[in-house]
């Protein structure tokens, strides 16, 4: 295996796509790792590793920022935006009647209409990488993995405390699986199982955007008392659901659109509350 360690500390220096120092590489590096200790990655910084099998990373995109929305594109653009995995490996904006590349060119979800054309946004992710390692992240951004199907085994650190919308839209660990709970660390990224009544594991902190979202066979939820963050349209058109949310010590996020047009949530003592159309995000203090 050949590998690219990069260590130290501090922000990594910007560089034009296929000038980095450890360019000359490119196509025989299979395997990457970025220290906890750097803060900030180039976009690019990773162009051309087109044998990439493995890369470990201290957060997603180019830095620990987190924002809640994908950005637009601008229709000039080149680098993308510092949320996505992508961003590390440089992409470009392409015409809505484009011809296809020969380049591993991944749509990660953003796309502007402007001038009677839409331009979408993309990303030049190895179609050869299979693993991914976040060691210190503090949140996953909106769309961070959208799209990433060539990714069969995503490891996901345990500080991390928010999830925003289509964060694993499409991901392939969650497509591949065979298991009911498909978990990294202490999130729950999807449900796919065929119960009606479903209880959420011990230990699951974070219930990943969209989670169980249009699971018409759901009859009833119980959370566990670690969970801490429900992601957006977690529970969206789960029509026949009831979910029930214990009263914890500590406080419970739920993001925007969370039980839209979910049957009914119980929370606290059992009251009811009534069915969705949440559109903001809030924070239950249940102390």
């Amino acid at each position: 295996t050949n590998t690219l360690t990069i260590s130290g500390s501090g922000a990594m220096t910007s560089y034009a796509y296929g000038t980095a120092p450890w360019y000359s590489y490119a196509g025989k590096i299979n395997k990457v790792i970025v220290s906890d200790e750097i803060t900030s990655i180039s976009a690019g910084a990773f162009y051309g590793f087109n044998a990439l099998r493995e890369i470990t990373l201290p957060f997603v995109g180019g830095s620990r920022a987190v924002s809640e929305q994908v950005e637009r594109s601008n229709n000039s653009w080149r680098g993308g935006s510092v949320y996505l995995f992508g961003y590390i490996f440089g992409g470009e904006t392409r015409y809505e009647y484009e011809p296809a590349s020969t380049e591993d060119w991944i749509y990660q979800g953003q796309s502007k209409y402007s001038s009677s054309y839409y331009y979408y946004d993309g990303y030049y992710i190895p179609t050869s990488l299979r693993k991914v390692t976040i060691t210190d992240a503090e949140g996953i951004s909106a769309n961070a993995f959208y799209g990433c199907t060539m990714i069969e085994e995503l490891n996901l650190n345990d500080s991390i405390t928010a999830i925003y919308d289509n964060a694993f839209y499409n991901l392939g660990m969650i497509n591949q699986s065979s298991e009911s709970f498909v978990v990294s660390g202490d999130i729950l990224l999807k449900y796919k199982g065929s119960d009606t009544n479903v209880t959420i594991p011990d230990g699951i902190e974070l219930i990943a955007p969209r989670a169980f979202e249009s699971n018409s066979t759901l009859s009833s939820v119980q959370f566990s008392n670690t969970v801490t963050w429900v992601g957006a349209y977690a529970f969206y058109n789960c029509t026949n659901a009831i979910v029930n949310v214990p009263k914890i010590s500590g406080s419970l996020t739920f993001d925007s659109n969370a039980f839209t047009n979910t049957g009914s949530v119980k929370y606290l003592d059992q009251s009811s509350y009534s069915n969705g159309n949440d559109t903001y995000y809030y924070t239950i203090d249940m102390d």
